[in-house]
């Protein structure tokens, strides 16, 4: 029955998107009613929202109408019963026949007291939902010679599908993954009760929400070690009660959005930061580089916050391990302003070797070079002038605030100018002419308290990255997917705001086109390849 079901669904997801594309595309919205809804108040909601998916996607120039006639033909060639032929090709060709609303958003959710997982779709023609169920029914007798269990209790159906069950009625139908013994009562439930309000997800492709106070007390109630229950009462200190966490995907031209955001917590408790960070740093580093990190912090608050939180456990370290956590916490005082992490360039390659524990081919990484560096804005000159005394070992001094090391291939300094303090491998102290802070994604993370960027096109032409794509190629079942898509994506970044909101973005070459449809173009010949030789 699993097996069949995954089936079912699979064909369906084949031929959705599309489906849903011409619906949209010939005006086919269903009704202008929207029915009173609940506020939220689960656990954790997921949200889809398929019309806007299938506009971004453009799934129709991948499955065509041809396609999915041949594809209904297929499917219902080996159907006898005529009605249920008649259905289904409908259905493969037309997804709207399927009796769910396709223009409206699906959501999910998870009920912490029951342990349930729903999903919940509106419905737009019962009698179209009758006949679809009536398809699946037909197919698991076909298959096992057993019909579902349907149950309809007035308006509402129970269909029975192992572990899960499909229930739904006029207005709304649900999948529910839960035990045997509340499998029924969430069902009605979730037919009886309102719908979710979901206008907190609009404007997004697809999003997540997670209550903070219900996760904190499944993990307080969880919790064997007393120790860490205060920290946890800490946390309930800068929540609200309806504190809670969103997370959308959005795919706009040439670029997929993943949006993070906090309501209900008071972020300040947390920060640790200066201002924005700017850019001083990059200026010693070329554009050419393959990934930066960088954070404004403000040391003194940093320092007090680790303080506090290793406070409670100094009495089990050694004395030995508190003077370290000492010396730790005093240079991190020292720092105000930006911390900078950049990697310039790696090369080398991915080795093929025997394994002959294994008695099977193997890989290594071999880096032959790598340069980058790492700075950090500072108050003094602590840090630079207590190197002596625990790197003296391994580095030279080489002048005022200068320190010198040689590591085979790899040149250490350790420099600090005026409040600069600058340790770089293979890389000089020295201004260059194309700096970073002059890069294509600089205006991406103006703004944010901390970021980090890898440029995907300066990541594909390293030597090293380019010996593991080989290997990786030539053991992919799709390496096309992978080639494609490195060659369609221009750089990823990572940005924080002071309000503790977050953007992870991907950034594609093709600016003008939406980046769901250039995912697509990779994606979906390989998916429409597969599904047309399943069914065959």
């Amino acid at each position: 029955m699993k097996k069949r079901l995954l089936v079912i669904i699979a064909a369906i997801i084949a031929v959705a998107g599309v489906a849903t594309f011409f619906v949209i595309k010939n005006g086919g919205a269903i009704g202008d009613c929207e029915p009173q809804r609940a506020k939220i108040d689960k656990a954790f909601v997921c949200y889809f929202d398929i019309e806007q998916l299938a506009k971004k996607g453009v799934l129709d120039k991948h499955i065509t109408l041809d396609q999915r006639r041949l594809a209904a033909s297929m499917a219902s060639a080996n159907i006898h019963d005529s009605e249920v032929s008649a259905h289904t090709e409908a259905l493969i060709t037309d997804l709207s026949m399927s009796g769910v609303d396709i223009t409206k958003p699906v959501y999910g959710y998870f009920d912490v007291d029951t342990e349930a997982m729903v999903f919940v779709a509106e419905v737009a023609d019962v009698d179209n939902l009758d006949k679809t169920i009536g398809i699946m029914s037909y197919m698991a007798e076909q298959e096992d010679g057993a019909h579902l269990e349907i149950k309809q209790v007035e308006d509402d159906r129970y269909v029975y599908l192992n572990d899960a069950l499909l229930c739904y009625n006029t207005s709304r139908a649900a999948v529910v993954i839960a035990d045997d013994e509340v499998l029924n009562v969430v069902a009605s439930d979730v037919l009886s009760s309102l719908l979710l309000d979901i206008s907190i997800f609009d404007g997004t492709d697809m999003a997540v929400y997670i209550d903070i106070n219900t996760v904190i007390n499944l993990v307080d109630s969880n919790l064997a070690d007393d120790i860490y229950r205060d920290t946890i009462s800490e946390l309930r200190m800068n929540l609200t009660e309806d504190a809670y966490f969103v997370s959308s995907l959005t795919y706009d031209p040439g670029r997929a959005i993943l949006h993070s955001y906090f309501e209900g917590v008071n972020m300040e408790a947390y920060n640790t930061s200066c201002e924005k960070v700017t850019f001083n740093h990059l200026n010693y580093i070329d554009d050419n580089l393959l990934a930066a990190m960088s954070g404004s912090v403000n040391g003194v608050k940093c320092a007090e916050f680790m303080q506090d939180a290793l406070s409670e456990h100094s009495a089990k370290f050694d004395n030995e391990t508190n003077m370290a956590i000492a010396i730790v916490l005093d240079a991190i005082e020292t720092i105000d302003g930006d911390v900078t992490l950049a990697l310039q360039s790696i090369d080398g390659e991915y080795k093929e070797y025997i394994d002959y524990y294994w008695g099977d081919v193997a890989y290594r990484p071999i880096i032959s070079d790598a340069s980058g560096a790492l700075m950090a804005d500072v108050t003094d000159t602590y840090i630079i002038s207590n190197v002596g005394e625990f790197a003296s070992g391994f580095l030279k001094k080489a002048g005022d605030s200068i320190y010198t090391g040689q590591f085979g291939s790899y040149k250490v300094n350790l420099e600090q100018r005026d409040n600069l303090l600058f340790a770089g491998v293979n890389t000089p102290m020295e201004l260059v002419e194309k700096p970073a802070s002059k890069a294509r994604w600089i205006k991406d993370i103006d703004g944010s308290i901390a970021y980090m960027v890898i440029d995907v096109d300066n990541v594909m032409e390293s030597s090293f990255v380019e010996s593991v794509s080989k290997v990786l190629v030539e053991n992919m079942e799709y390496p096309q997917i992978y080639t494609q898509l490195t060659q369609k994506l221009s750089y990823a970044y990572l940005t924080l705001c002071k309000d503790g909101s977050s953007d992870l973005v991907f950034v594609m070459d093709d600016a003008s086109t939406n980046s769901l449809e250039q995912l697509n173009d990779v994606l979906l010949p390989v998916v429409v390849s597969e599904f047309i030789k399943s069914i065959m």
